[in-house]
């Protein structure tokens, strides 16, 4: 968020100095960063300075505002709701923010600064509508829409909630900071002031090991405001596990981790693939490594409660069944914002239970996880568990899902079972008074910080069974050649139309599968002897494939190392090939390495067309056919 008002400026350099380093570790993970914003925070610590000095709050909100609706944000309105305070409201422009009709650099963002007494009840924020009534704007995740929450419910204001307007303004807040500032240079209110200004970056320091020493300290701190007691909640857990002192709505939770992963017996795993380099062009071939298998075990719980697809929780036990949801790994996506763990105390954890479902369901087999509402997490994770259903689980039991799963996952669902099918609201926390589960059979870590051939496990067995089942191998042999469009949010192929007209040059069929039915791409990709396109979800329908077929994914260099559609490739028997370029965004501009993954990319037309025709020909001579492009 941008710094307003004036900050004394040794503050300001030694906030820089702790600041910097830790978000430049999130980009590039380097361990010596962490080393030197905790050696910042050490000299502070080491000062001697009794002279207490009082400190000021400060509240920094950004969001953003489109007049459309006919509700305004003004000074004098957020004057009026918190008397005492200084307030400034500056307009930015905001280019992430697409209204129909409007550029895209209109100046519907804003950054509100408000600065008081420590002594002033707690700042409150609204928008105004035309005929004057004051309504909340909705909040962009979780810890936003609390503070929110926390500032009106703790005064009496005349601020509606956003959800009873019959007609809401549009726009959110984005961010929320509540913290304390020194007054003064005096260096013993500095790290008070740093760590209610910045919490998630001091609990990235605080749960390191450079940083570990602070994370007592700094719970502390922010353990005297009651609208800090996540963050505080959060740095409890790094400094003290399971005997730290919790005041928050989170529930503290033990860690139960069933599933240890195992070594395939001997010719029943997938050897990990490793990269071959030519140009532009990136070939995997099976390497001398196996692969680790996660355990396939059927377990049994009772008494339980399912959220967000795929969390469990018995008693006062998180049941962490699959690796790539342990809850001391920094990121685990669709859990992020309601599971917290600490490297420091792995077998303890926090969790933001959702509110429970009126209805309790009997007995269920889990299909879902952490990341069903993405297609190839769920055809490749989740629904190969459907052939692995023990014979002791009865044939009445249905299978539960969540209210996430794509249609088409419903409907591959639908084509492998007679059982009855439980959507769960993903929204809410459902009591299960029996519920089977297994870890899926393929996981790859979602952190950016072990290297993805690292954190890759298969046991192909559970994929081969569904194809199968399916039926793919008693389909037609392969003899379609297709180019695959994509429509996405992230990690799009910014110059896809050229690389389109390339293949349609070359006789291939240009198709988009995500307006095809389930049908339809089990079909097609069963039948297709040499796939074209950027990788993404619809990597998943590589086991739908044939041995011998051939693989091109566009991909950015960022991601040349992504290993996983390689693994997917050659569980089935097919090749795989990458075709980088570079991102449109540097690294150096992304707020993490997550962002940077995630980003935009182009592929050079020439290195297209030449691992194009190579791929076509069934050679290897990728080089010769770039000359051959040139010329």
């Amino acid at each position: 968020m941008k710094r307003f008002g004036i900050l004394p400026r040794k503050f300001r350099s030694f906030e820089d100095a702790v600041l910097e380093p830790i978000r430049a570790y999130s980009r590039n993970h380097d361990g010596e960063l962490l080393r030197k914003s905790a050696r910042e925070v050490k000299a502070l610590f080491d000062q001697v300075d009794e002279h207490v000095v009082p400190l000021r709050q400060e509240v920094l909100i950004s969001g953003w505002l489109t007049p459309q609706s006919g509700y305004r944000l003004t000074r004098r309105t957020l004057r009026n709701l918190n008397p005492g305070y200084k307030v400034s409201v500056v307009r930015v422009a905001r280019k992430d923010v697409i209204v129909a009709g409007k550029p895209r650099r209109q100046r519907f963002g804003f950054h509100v600064c408000a600065r008081g007494a420590t002594s002033l009840p707690q700042f409150v924020f609204g928008v105004v509508s035309q005929d004057g009534h004051v309504v909340s704007l909705p909040a962009s995740n979780f810890d936003v829409a609390e503070r929110l929450k926390y500032g009106a419910r703790n005064q009496h204001t005349a601020v509606a909630d956003v959800r009873d307007c019959a007609q809401p303004p549009f726009g959110y807040v984005d961010n929320i900071i509540q913290s304390l500032i020194p007054v003064s240079s005096e260096p013993n209110t500095w790290f008070d002031a740093l760590v209610h200004r910045f919490p998630r970056e001091i609990l990235e320091l605080a749960d390191s090991e450079e940083g570990r020493f602070l994370a007592p300290d700094a719970a502390r701190l922010l353990g005297k405001y009651p609208i800090d007691s996540f963050w505080a909640d959060r740095l409890n857990l790094s400094a003290h596990g399971s005997s730290g002192t919790y005041t928050s709505d989170l529930m503290l939770l033990s860690v139960s981790r069933p599933n240890p992963m195992g070594t395939p017996a001997p010719g029943t795993g997938i050897h990990l693939p490793v990269m071959e380099h030519y140009g532009a062009v990136i070939k995997f071939v099976a390497g001398p490594t196996v692969m680790r298998q996660p355990s396939q075990k059927w377990l049994r719980y009772e008494n339980a409660f399912v959220q967000d697809g795929g969390t469990l929780v018995v008693g006062d036990q998180l049941i962490s069944y699959e690796a790539a949801a342990d809850p001391c790994l920094d990121f685990v996506a669709g859990q992020w914002e309601t599971v917290f763990g600490s490297r420091h105390h792995p077998d303890s954890a926090l969790l933001r239970k959702r509110e429970y479902a009126d209805k309790v369901i009997p007995e269920g087999i889990l299909l879902s996880g952490r990341n069903d509402s993405n297609w190839f997490h769920w055809l490749v994770e989740y629904l190969p568990r459907l052939t692995q259903i023990s014979d002791n689980v009865g044939a009445d039991v249905p299978v539960v899902v969540s209210s996430r799963t794509p249609e088409t996952g419903i409907a591959a669902l639908r084509s492998l079972t007679t059982r009855e099918i439980v959507v769960l609201d993903a929204e809410l926390a459902h009591k299960v008074d029996v519920i089977h589960v297994m870890a899926p059979p393929v996981q790859i870590l979602d952190t950016t910080r072990v290297p993805w051939a690292q954190g890759l496990s298969m046991n192909p067995r559970p994929l081969h069974e569904m194809r199968a089942q399916l039926g793919v191998t008693d389909l037609l042999p392969p003899t379609r050649r297709v180019f695959l469009q994509r429509q996405s949010a992230h990690r799009g192929l910014r110059n896809e139309a050229e690389l389109t007209g390339i293949a349609r040059r070359h006789g291939l069929e240009i198709l988009d599968p995500s307006t095809m039915t389930w049908t339809e791409q089990l079909t097609m990709f069963s039948t297709t002897s040499l796939l074209v396109g950027a990788s993404g979800a619809v990597m998943a329908n590589y086991i739908l494939m044939a041995p011998g077929s051939s693989i091109l994914a566009l991909t950015s260099e960022a991601l040349g190392d992504f290993v996983l559609p390689a693994a997917i490739a050659s569980a089935v028997g097919a090749h795989f090939s990458y075709v980088t370029g570079p991102t449109v965004i540097p690294l150096i501009e992304c707020q993490t390495r997550n962002a940077w993954l995630h980003s935009d990319f182009t592929v050079d037309a020439t290195d297209f067309e030449a691992a194009l025709i190579t791929a076509l020909a069934g050679d290897s001579d990728y080089k010769a056919n770039l000359r051959r492009v040139h010329t």
